[in-house]
């Protein structure tokens, strides 16, 4: 059935396409040529512009690529006005009818006698190109059907956007939203795509290479790329938004209000989102984000894995729920206090309730192979609130200072019941838990240009992190009965007490020499402290109430880890004509000292240099070829360092381990991208690679179902290899892409007292298409399929084959339908299981023109499906997953448009 069952729906949807550019074919020519000066030469990036006389057509809009080409679709027997510009040449103006027949237009553009700064198109719709800058005004490409900026976005020339609300520009990722020139919130685009109004927009700017002081823009190595929305005049000083309520089956709700407020010196934003419906309005991306953005974490993916790995993202990644609550708000405000001053802030407050049932059927690789059933059925609330007070000072055009507060504090209660059986025994285990976490950060920069070759900048950090849990588990059987010292009970309740302090201050001063046009050197000196405190106490409650503590069995830990780094570092940066060359050298003094119960276990001292080299090759604007090698080191977390023993549930025991060293890690990077704009074709390849000279590995001993975790360290060397490449090409209304990649792990892994040898491929590859028709139904559709394949004590194989489809259509200027469908087939060679999962969503959404109210009916999982199936691996087991879902839920909405 599977086979024939994805070849049937590709084929059909194939089908579609295909009809569709057939028809597409009949109804438009093809406009194309060369923009060349009057010596001939091409002109890059030439703004090709053509505006219908008749205004119910579009306005098509193309850039010339590295040889002065163009290429337009305009359709069959209609007029037009040609417009052709550049910086620096006069424009010209064609007045054009087409027929059944391609053109060809070769045109020369006149140098002016002045330079100009910026070319405008004083049509309507304009847009403006300068520089690196390129502006769109939204009613040139707009419709008025669209309800939110992602709809917007969608219709602009070269702009794509997500699922997930990610926007790119050339194939570019947006890095930075502002409104209005200021900051929109975290400055991530999910908040921004998802809630401006449609109607609110005037304008789109796109910012390449942006920096927020403009002065070090050509200095520091950001790649960002900011998208700024410019506001209509009558929503500058206008309150403006929606509010959307709505109910369904059963006892379903969903409340959710946009409020915007903008002045010329005050903005303000309110965004709320109150549902039981399963939408979550916070996720692991935005809290990402309001950490500062994945672009701090792409050279320190410890930093990353901690983040996303901690109590509260393992809660937000959870998406998979039998019920589930959901309030989350969110405020901006922003007043400009002087003109050289501005103070911005926000406050977001998530609370999250859901209810979870999993069950598992888990073969272990003990020596005796045997099988558990697993069932586990929670309840988790979780409390999230974070606030941040930024103000920004201009003294001139040449000093900037910035300094920044943040407070984060989160809270979570959990409780869940597990059943595990196997051949041997059973056992009933509750376990509850509680946690309070705050977390403060202060931030300040003072950035000053004294001439045009030296540039300063000074900064500081401080931040504070301070966090309680308590955890109890009670079980009806004793376990690790020769570990834990417990005494005899009925029942046994378990408590572990944890408290966790970290202090951490960073201050530095970075140096901007541009010795030449050619060759700039930067110059880094700062030193960074590190405290930490980690308090574990363990034992259990008997039936008087009295305690057994477990601290003379080797468990409970009372620890502090201090780590002081004095640095400096050197890069230099050479540009000559297409080549790039960054070498840079860091030189570091590490200072650690290590206690427990206030005695010293280990203090040391190390001196390490660090190299980095960097270098790209542009073969245009758009084509380019880059190479990065980082020579970087990790230390041990506390935790990996406290010697004594903690129990993490109730089949797995840790135990640190003090001796443990820094790690010293190579990573490579070789990326080609190129983007032609004149074939709108994308294409890219990476290939990164990573070995370590030492590595931390955590040694586990296993009984049974039960393990005790201890990390160690090697000598040998662990290999990770990832190969990956992606194309896409856009056909006038249709897009189709293709992407592959191969992953490479080579380890090895100590399992009683062995190391095993674990070798892992995996297969990636995956298809898809999408269409932007504005009078017929749009479709975007995706298959993704892979292979891994393990090499270990066992050998095995999985497979996976995704499809998933999104089909939206809006008609009569009033309706629009929207359906999503996701099929997902799951293969587990050597047991020969098969998993099958899929779900359908849809929506009807009715808006009369000109008019405030709107209605909605949805459906989510629509098939009624009870739950998800899925198999994973680790070093001690195989794993096959249920999880169950949110049934069948039928919603009616109003929206009101303010």
């Amino acid at each position: 059935m599977h086979l024939d069952y994805f070849s049937y729906k590709i084929s059909f949807f194939l089908t579609i396409i295909l009809f569709s550019v057939c028809k597409i074919n009949a109804q438009n020519i093809e406009l194309f040529g060369k923009i060349t000066d009057s010596s001939l030469v091409e002109i890059e990036f030439a703004n090709v512009l053509a505006i219908p006389n008749d205004k119910t057509n579009k306005v098509k809009f193309a850039i010339t690529n590295s040889k002065g080409n163009y290429k337009i679709r305009l359709k069959s027997f209609s007029s037009y006005t040609f417009t052709i510009s550049h910086l620096g040449f006069k424009k010209q103006v064609i007045n054009l009818t087409t027929d059944s027949l391609n053109i060809e237009k070769n045109i020369v553009l006149i140098e002016e006698k002045e330079e100009l700064g910026t070319v405008t198109i004083n049509y309507t719709p304009p847009v403006t190109i300068k520089q690196d800058t390129i502006i769109y005004k939204t009613d040139a490409f707009t419709s008025g059907e669209e309800r939110k900026l992602r709809d917007v976005l969608k219709k602009l020339p070269n702009v794509e956007v997500d699922r997930k609300g990610n926007v790119y520009i050339q194939g570019k990722k947006v890095t930075k939203v502002l409104v209005e020139n200021k900051e929109f919130f975290t400055g991530n685009s999910k908040l921004a795509v998802n809630n401006i109004p449609a109607d609110a927009v005037d304008k789109i700017e796109i910012l390449d290479n942006y920096n927020e002081v403009f002065f070090l823009k050509n200095l520091e190595d950001t790649d960002d790329m900011a998208m700024n929305v410019k506001l209509k005049e009558n929503k500058k000083k206008f309150l403006f938004g929606d509010i959307e309520a709505g109910g369904g089956i059963v006892d379903r709700y969903s409340i959710h209000p946009s409020l915007y407020y903008y002045s010329p010196k005050t903005t303000f934003n309110l965004i709320g989102d109150f549902n039981n419906t399963g939408v979550k309005s916070f996720t692991v991306e935005d809290y990402v984000s309001f950490e500062g953005g994945m672009r701090n974490f792409l050279d320190n993916r410890e930093s990353y894995f901690n983040l996303t790995n901690d109590s509260f993202s393992r809660f937000l990644n959870n998406t998979d729920y039998k019920e589930n609550k959901n309030n989350f708000g969110a405020l901006s405000y922003t007043q400009e206090l002087t003109s050289n001053t501005e103070l911005s802030s926000y406050l977001i407050h998530s609370k999250i309730s859901y209810e979870t049932k999993q069950e598992f059927l888990n073969e272990y690789f003990s020596e005796e192979q045997f099988t558990e059933n697993r069932v586990i059925n929670g309840m988790q609330d979780i409390d999230f609130s974070i606030g941040k007070i930024k103000l920004t000072s201009k003294k001139n055009i040449n000093s900037n200072l910035r300094s920044s507060i943040t407070i984060k504090s989160y809270k979570y209660d959990i409780f869940e019941n597990t059943l595990t059986q196997t051949n041997a025994n059973s056992n009933y285990i509750e376990t509850s838990a509680n946690n309070i976490t705050t977390f403060v950060n202060n931030d300040i920069q003072w950035n000053k240009k004294y001439n045009d070759n030296h540039t300063f900048s000074v900064y500081g950090k401080y931040s504070f992190n301070n966090g309680n849990s308590l955890n109890n588990l009670l079980t009806n059987s004793a376990i690790f009965e020769s570990v834990l010292p417990l005494e005899q009970s009925e029942s046994y309740s378990i408590f572990k007490d944890v408290y966790s302090l970290s202090h951490n201050v960073l201050g530095g001063v970075k140096h901007y020499w541009i010795m030449n046009r050619l060759s700039h050197i930067y110059t880094t000196f700062g030193v960074k402290y590190d405290f930490q405190k980690y308090q574990t106490n363990e034992f259990q409650l008997l039936d008087n109430n009295t305690q057994n503590n477990f601290e003379n069995s080797n468990f409970n830990n009372d620890v502090k880890l201090t780590l002081g780094d004095i640095f400096f570092g050197v890069h230099y940066k050479l540009k000559k004509g297409k080549i790039t060359f960054k070498p840079a050298l860091f030189y570091h003094t590490y200072i650690w000292n290590f206690t427990q119960f206030r005695t010293d276990r280990v203090s040391e001292n190390q001196h390490i240099i660090l190299p980095q080299l960097s270098t790209d090759f542009s073969f245009t604007k758009t084509k380019k070829i880059s190479f990065k090698y980082d020579y970087t080191t990790r230390f041990p977390s506390i935790t990996q360092l406290s010697n004594r023993i903690t129990l993490l549930n109730f089949n797995s025991l840790y135990v640190g381990n003090e001796t443990l060293k820094n790690e010293r890690i190579h990573k490579l990077k070789l990326r080609f991208s190129n983007f032609n704009l004149f074939k709108d074709l994308y294409y890219s390849l990476i290939l990164n690679y990573q070995t370590k000279g030492i590595n931390t590995k955590n040694e586990t001993n296993l009984e049974g179902i039960n393990s005790i975790t201890t990390p160690s360290q090697f000598n040998f060397a662990d290999s990770f290899f990832i190969l990956g490449g992606s194309i896409s090409k856009g056909y006038e209304k249709i897009k189709f892409s293709l992407r592959a990649n191969i992953n490479k792990v080579d380890y090895d892994t100590p399992l009683n007292g062995e190391l095993i040898n674990n070798n892992t491929i995996s297969f990636n590859i995956g298809s898809g298409f999408s269409t932007r028709f504005e009078n017929y139904p749009n479709i975007e559709v995706n298959y993704n399929k892979s292979i891994s394949k393990y090499s270990s004590v066992f050998n095995n194989q999985f497979n996976q084959n995704t499809l998933s489809t999104f089909l939206e259509y809006n008609f009569l200027k009033s309706i629009i339908i929207k359906a999503n469908y996701k099929y997902e087939n799951y293969t587990n060679n050597e047991q020969n299981i098969t998993n099958e999962f899929n779900i359908l969503d849809t929506s009807f959404y009715y808006q009369k023109p000109n008019t405030a109210w709107g209605f909605e009916l949805s459906a989510k999982n629509l098939l009624n499906i009870k739950f998800q199936q899925r198999n994973s691996l680790s070093n001690v087991l195989i794993s096959d997953e249920r999880t169950f879902i949110l049934p069948r839920i039928i919603m009616f909405k109003l929206t009101y448009k303010l």
